[in-house]
């Protein structure tokens, strides 16, 4: 198995979301882009940083056609917690198991408070292609908000310039 990086299509996942519904990706992409960002979990303030800074930018990601959606291996009543706290917006996916993800090749981390997913984020463009991947080892090393947004305006200039050239 190897890490997912750019040009690789999205295994296929589905996640129990804490609105009682479900999403399957990369089948269900709800708009042209989909951050998606797996966290360890509720206990972690790296983790809690980064959904308040991605919730933070809502409105930017919104115009550029970006979906962000969180994932955990917390529980549904902890992520609802947590949700509800940082007054999040976002769809949230909870319960997600080693099981589900082999595909994603992921690490995990196991301490007190249980075995989790260690953080890792996508970039996914429509049609479920991965443009970016980020692992992490450990609670440090994420893919930032200003980063996933400056990476879709460099997308979308980009598309722009090459429709120009094809006229």
């Amino acid at each position: 198995m190897s890490k997912l990086v750019q040009g690789d299509k999205l295994p296929q996942i589905t996640f129990n979301l804490i609105d009682g519904g479900s999403l399957t990706l990369p089948g269900e992409m709800p708009t042209r882009y989909v951050a998606l960002l797996f966290y360890r979990g509720s206990w972690s303030p790296y983790c809690r940083r980064q959904l308040s800074s991605y919730e933070a930018k809502k409105d930017e990601l919104t115009e550029l056609e970006v979906t962000v959606i969180a994932a955990t291996s917390d529980d549904r009543d902890t992520t609802v917690e947590v949700s509800d706290e940082l007054e999040l917006t976002m769809p949230i996916g909870y319960g997600v198991t080693e099981a589900q993800i082999p595909g994603f090749d992921a690490w995990y981390g196991n301490n007190k408070h249980g075995h989790f997913i260690q953080p890792m984020e996508f970039l996914i463009s429509r049609g479920g292609t991965v443009y970016a991947s980020m692992y992490a080892s450990g609670p440090i090393g994420r893919m930032a908000v200003k980063e996933a947004i400056n990476g879709v305006h460099y997308r979308i200039n980009r598309r722009m310039a090459l429709s120009k050239q094809t006229k």
